[in-house]
C-alpha cells in the first residue's frame, strides 16, 4: 500500500473512532516506522510498503486504536521544540508545562554572571530541567547553572539521565526518593510537576481520558483529594529557597485556594492559567 493511501485510510479510521488528531497520529507513526522525517514522508508519498512492512505497521496502529499514547509508541515527545525520549513508566510532557516554562523564563530577572541552583521535583523525562537550562543560557550566556533533579521512580530517572546526556547536561545532581533534599543546598528556582489527580476520579469509559490509563499511576494520582503530595512538597521545599528564590508548581483545579490558605500569610503567592500554575516567593528574610 502506498504511503498516501495509508495516510488517508488509517487516519480516516481514527477519525471515525473519535481520535482528536488522526492525521498527525498516522504521520508520526509512519515517520517513526520508516525512520524518515515529515518532509521525506510527503516526498515519498507514492512509496509502496510491502506485506511485511504493512504487517509491522499494523501492529503499531492496533496499539494506537487501544488508545496507547503516540509518545509511547514512537518513544519520543516534542517539548519546547526539542524531542525527548519517553517510555512507559514516565509521564508524557503536556502543553501546560510549556506555559510553566514560559512563566519561569519571564520571571528569571537579570542573570548576568550569576550562579544559580535549579531543582526539578518529579523530573520524569527531565524535559523541564533540560529546557530551563538551555533556554536560560540562551537568555544570558554568562549565567552558570547548577541543575538538580529528584524523582520517586528509578525507571523515570533512567529516562531523565538519557535526556540529560542527549542535551549535554552532564552535571545534573540526581536523587531518587519521596521528595528528597540536597542537604544545606538552597535554590534560586524550584519547579515541581507532581501528581494532582484525585484517586478514582477518572472514568476510563470516557474516550477523552483513555490515553491516561497507560501512564504511571504514581505520576497521576495523589490520594483522595489530589492535594496531599503538593502540600507535602511545598512544606518541605519552601525552606530550601534562597531569599530571592521562587517555587513554581503545576497544580489541579481548586488547589490555589488551598495553597493560599495554608501559606499565604508568610509568602507571596500568585496563580496563572486559571489557577493551574502557581508561583510562590519569600517575603520575609531568612
Amino acid at each position: 500500500m502506498k504511503i498516501e493511501d495509508i495516510l488517508y485510510k488509517y487516519s480516516n479510521t481514527l477519525s471515525q473512532k473519535g481520535f482528536t488528531s488522526p492525521n498527525l497520529d498516522i504521520e508520526l507513526m509512519l515517520c517513526y516506522f520508516l525512520k524518515i522525517d515529515k518532509a521525506q514522508l510527503f516526498i515519498q508519498h507514492d512509496r509502496n510498503l510491502d506485506k511485511k512492512e504493512m504487517k509491522e505497521f499494523n501492529k503499531l496502529f492496533k496499539r494506537r486504536l487501544k488508545h496507547e499514547p503516540i509518545a509511547y509508541i514512537i518513544k519520543e515527545k516534542e517539548f519546547y521544540n526539542r524531542k525527548f525520549k519517553v517510555e512507559k513508566g514516565v509521564m508524557i510532557p503536556r502543553p501546560l508545562t510549556e506555559e510553566l516554562i514560559e512563566l519561569i523564563l519571564g520571571s528569571a530577572g537579570n542573570l548576568y554572571n550569576k550562579r544559580i541552583n535549579i531543582l526539578d521535583i518529579g523530573t520524569g523525562s527531565g524535559c523541564i530541567l533540560v529546557t530551563l537550562c538551555k533556554e536560560l543560557k540562551k537568555c544570558c550566556s554568562t549565567v552558570s547553572i547548577n541543575p538538580y533533579a529528584v524523582d520517586i521512580s528509578s525507571s523515570a530517572l533512567n529516562i531523565a539521565k538519557y535526556n540529560f546526556e542527549k542535551f549535554g547536561l552532564g552535571n545534573v545532581k540526581i536523587k531518587r526518593g519521596n521528595l528528597p533534599t540536597f542537604g544545606i543546598t538552597k535554590f534560586d528556582i524550584i519547579v515541581a510537576n507532581l501528581p494532582y489527580i484525585k484517586k478514582g476520579s477518572l472514568d476510563f469509559n470516557d474516550d477523552s481520558v483513555l490515553d491516561l490509563k497507560y501512564e504511571p499511576n504514581f505520576a497521576l494520582y495523589a490520594s483522595y483529594d489530589g492535594f496531599s503530595i503538593i502540600k507535602k512538597a511545598i512544606k518541605k521545599y519552601l525552606p530550601k529557597l534562597k531569599k530571592s528564590g521562587t517555587l513554581f508548581l503545576e497544580v489541579g483545579k481548586g488547589h490555589y485556594d488551598k495553597i493560599q490558605e495554608l501559606f499565604g500569610k508568610k509568602y507571596e503567592i500568585k496563580s496563572f492559567f486559571d489557577g493551574r500554575i502557581i508561583m510562590i516567593r519569600k517575603e520575609k528574610e531568612e
